[in-house]
């Protein structure tokens, strides 16, 4: 974005280009407001009257997920059907990975793809004017992205498997399965973790030094 604001003719050390970026990540409306912001020596704004503290913390947590790129502003704005489904798919993802961990792999891979895409759209309008100036992108299938998704898979592969084992066993402590059950998905969400950390570890200390 910076490259595009230089070739603009525009300073990219600038103080204003900070203020730019957060608009075009949608965490601020406009560059004003922005440059108020960052403005270390203006006084804080004080919370809007009539919001308490729950709206206040909830409005900074939805601007700190568009700073981290986990929302992004949409040209259109969806219905209120599509953006309760993805919320409750973000829900479903953040609650297998508390099982599986490795599926945050090719979710986030996803998310921060199509973020960085509809970011540099906006740059481009932005700063050139018009998006058809750029470059054309492929879809394609990215074979790191397909190794994330089978390692993700994968990751779930023995925490079914030994829910499966307590079903099939009726295996049971303090006369209920739930207990076995926490007990098995917190042990092998452990284990798939411990592996995949080791074996990288592993790959890095047997790769040929730089």
């Amino acid at each position: 974005m910076l490259e595009l604001a230089a070739a603009e003719g525009r300073d990219p050390a600038d103080p204003e280009r900070a203020a730019e970026l957060l608009v075009l990540q949608g965490v601020y409306e406009d560059t004003a407001q922005a440059m108020a912001a960052l403005d270390t020596r203006s006084p804080r704004p004080r919370t809007q009257a009539g919001r308490g503290r729950t709206a206040t913390l909830w409005d900074l947590i939805m601007r700190m997920a568009k700073l981290l790129g986990l929302l992004t502003p949409d040209d259109v704005s969806p219905s209120r059907l599509v953006r309760v489904g993805q919320w409750v798919l973000v829900a479903c993802v953040f609650l297998v990975g508390l099982v599986a961990p490795l599926v945050w792999l090719p979710y986030m891979a996803v998310s921060y793809n199509r973020a960085t895409t509809r970011l540099m759209d906006r740059a481009t309008v932005f700063y050139v004017g018009s998006r058809d100036l750029a470059p054309p992108r492929r879809v394609r299938l990215d074979a790191a992205m397909a190794a994330a998704g089978l390692r993700a898979l994968g990751s779930m592969v023995l925490p079914l498997a030994g829910l499966l084992v307590v079903a099939a066993t009726d295996t049971r402590i303090a006369g209920g399965q739930l207990p076995v059950a926490g007990i098995i998905l917190a042990a092998s969400c452990l284990l798939t973790g411990g592996w995949w950390l080791w074996r990288r570890h592993r790959r890095r200390r047997e790769a040929p030094p730089p």
